[in-house]
């Protein structure tokens, strides 16, 4: 019996304290913008509770577009499905974004706020340059 109560701390004490999700992208956001077109579409994806939120400009509205779960794809992949069912992932390292493998996007790192701000901005010089 008293050899059993310290390896049940023991075993308690790494169950409660053990590492958590390495590398985790809860709490964290990126800005995107696309690569190849004249005039490049943004977007913005924020990270929360295993799951990421797509924002993207519809008009002159933004609209979150999507709620998916990611799943991290060793240290330097991340992975989810987008709107129908396409393929997602995001290269850690470079930041760089694919939708379906063929588009791909320039991410920087940003938050709620900085996102919603900087698709303000391109709404906001869309509407300068537009006449109607």
């Amino acid at each position: 019996m008293k050899y059993s109560l310290p390896a049940l701390i023991a075993i308690s004490l790494l169950t409660v304290s053990g590492p958590g999700k390495a590398g985790s992208l809860d709490g964290k956001a990126i800005y995107c913008i696309e690569k190849s077109l004249k005039s490049p579409e943004a977007l913005g994806f924020i990270f929360h509770s295993d799951s990421v939120t797509a924002h993207k400009i519809i008009g002159y509205a933004i609209i979150r577009e999507y709620s998916a779960k990611y799943q991290e794809i060793g240290a330097t992949q991340v992975f989810w499905r987008g709107l129908q069912n396409t393929r997602v992932s995001l290269d850690r390292a470079t930041l760089e974004l694919r939708i379906a493998q063929a588009e791909r996007y320039k991410c920087e790192v940003s938050s709620n706020e900085l996102i919603k701000s900087k698709l303000q901005a391109v709404i906001d010089a869309a509407t300068k340059k537009n006449k109607l």
